[in-house]
C-alpha cells in the first residue's frame, strides 16, 4: 500500500473535516450527496459564529439529530434563493427555522414553537437564535417543545 492508495472511510472524513462539512452536503458511498434529514435555517445575517454554532450543535446533540445528516443555512445564504427553494433542494424530513424569515406559501407566521407541515417536511418554527441564547425562559420553552416533538423523555 503506497501513499496513492490510502483509503479513508466516510465517517472518518466527516470527523476530520467536521467544520468544513458543517455547511455542505455530506458524502455517502459512491460519492453521492446523502439525503438531508434535518435542515436548520437561522435568521443570522452573517456567517454563523462559533458561539451560535456551539449552541446549535448542543440543540442537535440533545435532540439526537446526527450532524452528518444536517444542513445549516443562514439568512445570507437564503438571499440566493427563497426558503421554498431551499426546502425543495434539500427535501429534509424536518426543518428547524430560527427567527422571522419569509415562509413559503402554505406556511403561516405563527408564534414560536409551532409545528407545521409543508409537503413532506415537518417545519418547526423557533425564536431567533440571539433571543434563545440570551433568554433562559425562551430556551426552556424551546427545549420543552423539541422534547415533545422528538419524543425525548
Amino acid at each position: 500500500m503506497g501513499l496513492n492508495d490510502i483509503r479513508i472511510s466516510n465517517p472518518l472524513l466527516v470527523e476530520l473535516f467536521r467544520n468544513n462539512l458543517l455547511n455542505s452536503n455530506t458524502v455517502q458511498k459512491n460519492n453521492e450527496p446523502s439525503k438531508t434529514s434535518f435542515l436548520v435555517v437561522t435568521d443570522q445575517q452573517r456567517e454563523i459564529g462559533e458561539t451560535s454554532q456551539t449552541f446549535l450543535k448542543g440543540i442537535l446533540s440533545a435532540c439526537q439529530i446526527p450532524e452528518e445528516r444536517t444542513q445549516i443555512i443562514n439568512a445570507v445564504e437564503l438571499k440566493k434563493g427563497s426558503l421554498e427553494k431551499v426546502l425543495v433542494k434539500y427535501n429534509p424530513s424536518v426543518a428547524l427555522i430560527f427567527g422571522d424569515l419569509p415562509l413559503p406559501s402554505g406556511l403561516q407566521q405563527t408564534e414560536a414553537h409551532a409545528q407545521q407541515q409543508w409537503k413532506d417536511t415537518s417545519v418547526l418554527l423557533c425564536p431567533p437564535l440571539s433571543e434563545l441564547q440570551a433568554d433562559r425562559n425562551k430556551k426552556l420553552k424551546l427545549w420543552n417543545f423539541l422534547k415533545k416533538y422528538f419524543g425525548i423523555a
